[in-house]
């Protein structure tokens, strides 16, 4: 491991922090949490679904036996946050309110397989020996670019209305209140298969994941000399963490609402120093 980082949005302390990551012999992987959409705690800690779903899947992934295919990294993966809903005795309500499930995406590195799995929105780049990203792996989902566009519609109105940026921040995101009704109904599309296809979307939440639509395999070329893994913390990956670090904050301080040239559904909260955790 050349480099790793972790920081949450409100800053060093990692207490609310819903990304995670691990490293062991086989495997390498990041694993970010989805924002709760419902006030539902997970087990006696009261933790965030994003918190406990990352936790389970780290420690799985620990755990993973060096040869599993990488339908077998997705089932195990699944089955692990399946069984953690049977110890906590919400099966059923799982089943029939996925906005109530922990939820997380991952990205995965197997070195016997030689070759990135991903399910959700985490992101990865690849280096060659000269230190030069030559590809980037960045997953968007339709539900998100629909929400970010009519977030910063709405925020880009109250400017013409004469709003400045600073008063903007000072208060409640009118532009994420717009969108909160799509925030919580998109949930009705995660991992159902019954849904229009362009409003599909495939995480690990306990429940099946599309081998076709949801699992995305990319094979590591053999010019590959580093790989990067981050969750979508960042707006892009650099090909160093402290490139990585000054995109993102630069961003952060010419863009904060995040609505210009990166449109985010949501900005830089009030007391926080970044748009989300990393």
């Amino acid at each position: 491991v050349v480099e790793h980082f972790i920081r949450s949005k409100l800053g060093s302390n990692l207490a609310s922090c819903e990304d995670n990551f691990c490293v062991t012999d086989d495997y390498a992987c990041v694993v970010d949490g989805a924002t709760s959409v419902t006030k539902r705690r997970w087990t006696s800690e009261a933790i965030t679904g994003g918190q406990w779903a990352s936790r389970i899947l780290v420690e799985r992934v620990k755990n993973l036996s060096p040869s599993c295919t990488a339908h077998e990294v997705v089932n195990q993966l699944t089955k692990a946050i399946y069984e953690s809903y049977k110890t906590e005795g919400v099966v059923d309500t799982m089943e029939n309110r996925p906005d109530e499930r922990a939820t997380a995406s991952i990205i995965l590195y197997s070195r016997h397989l030689n070759c990135l799995i991903s399910v959700g929105d985490c992101q990865a780049a690849l280096l060659d020996s000269s230190g030069r990203i030559f590809q980037r792996f960045q997953p968007s989902k339709y539900t998100d670019e629909v929400m970010s566009k009519a977030r910063c519609m709405i925020l880009q109105l109250e400017i013409a209305k004469g709003k400045t940026v600073q008063e903007i921040l000072k208060e409640p995101d009118v532009g994420r209140a717009f969108i909160e009704p799509l925030r919580m109904g998109q949930k009705l599309f995660q991992n159902n298969p019954n849904a229009p296809e362009a409003y599909q979307y495939w995480v690990m939440d306990g429940f099946p994941v599309s081998p076709e639509a949801g699992i995305v395999l990319h094979k590591i070329p053999k010019e590959t000399n580093q790989i990067i893994l981050a969750s979508d913390g960042y707006p892009m990956l650099h090909s160093t963490l402290k490139n990585t670090e000054d995109a993102l904050n630069s961003l952060v301080k010419n863009d904060p609402l995040l609505m210009a040239k990166y449109l985010s559904t949501k900005g830089v909260a009030i007391g926080a120093e970044s748009f989300d955790d990393r």
